[in-house]
């Protein structure tokens, strides 16, 4: 064996202290890594949520959409009754006038042919 002398075991010393200190730091340069790949998954996951989050948005404001047009056309038809309805009234009104026309005549015909 040869021995060192002590600046080769200096140098030896210092050698394996900076290897164990760029170990550390790739260490933590690895633990760094394995991190943002997390993250970057956690962040994938969380667009993938949010992207479908807005379809489903989308699809809600497309039913709601056609609700509301559905309750135009509903609201449209009730009017319409309410229409045929008015018209269906006066109609009644007016033959409930001739009928009292009729009747009015009638007795003043059958007071003609009595007086007569």
């Amino acid at each position: 064996h040869q021995r060192l002398n002590p600046e080769d075991q200096e140098l030896k010393s210092q050698m394996q202290m900076e290897t164990q200190e760029m170990e550390g730091i790739l260490k933590g340069v690895e633990e760094e890594k394995k991190k943002l790949r997390k993250q970057r998954e956690n962040i994938k996951e969380h667009e993938k949520k949010l992207l479908e989050s807005k379809k489903k948005i989308a699809n809600q404001r497309k039913e709601l959409a056609n609700s509301i047009e559905k309750l135009y056309e509903v609201e449209k038809g009730i009017n319409d009754k309410f229409k045929d309805l008015e018209k269906l009234k006066n109609h009644t009104l007016d033959m409930k006038i001739q009928g009292v026309d009729a009747v009015k005549k009638l007795k003043m015909f059958e007071d003609g042919m009595v007086e007569s």
